[in-house]
């Protein structure tokens, strides 16, 4: 691990906690406006800005889930920039705390995917169990008998 003093009193750290992507996460540490006896460790907003590239919290749902990931990691944010104050003697699991808070943040990215082709296919069932029932719909069907590989979700 390395620290670079980037502006007075304002240190990023170097260490080998990286982003999915293989980009390095910015994490910075600071005296912390608390006491001179706390360190805060935090993020800037880099890791919001980060995150906006790819998936936005535009909803109260995502503000939600977003709020739930810090609290339960008790983290703060504070207009985007997330940070925990700690005492020296905790520095390495509170860095380690907020580099993995970071990567569920980051990973809020995938949310928006697995949602969507989960509720594709929970749709498409009801929609085929209600409206085309009369149909007699088989599910998983295997149009030649003795060749699973050409399995299909419904026959009608």
């Amino acid at each position: 691990m390395k620290l670079n003093e980037k502006r007075p009193g304002i240190f990023q750290l170097f260490a080998p906690l990286y982003h999915a992507d293989g980009d390095m996460m910015e994490i910075f540490l600071l005296q912390s406006p608390n006491g001179s006896d706390f360190i805060r460790v935090c993020d800037f907003g880099l890791t919001l800005m980060r995150l906006s590239y790819s998936y936005d919290i535009d909803t109260v749902n995502k503000e939600k889930i977003l709020n739930h990931i810090l609290i339960e990691n008790r983290i703060s944010n504070e207009n985007g920039n997330f940070f925990i104050d700690v005492k020296p003697e905790s520095l390495y699991p509170a860095i380690m705390q907020f580099a993995q808070t970071l990567a569920k943040v980051i990973n809020m990215r995938l949310f928006k995917r697995e949602i969507i082709h989960s509720l594709f296919w929970e749709l498409l069932e009801e929609f085929i169990e209600t409206k085309l029932f009369k149909f007699k719909p088989q599910k998983k069907f295997y149009p030649i008998s003795g060749h699973e590989e050409y399995e299909v979700d419904y026959c009608f």
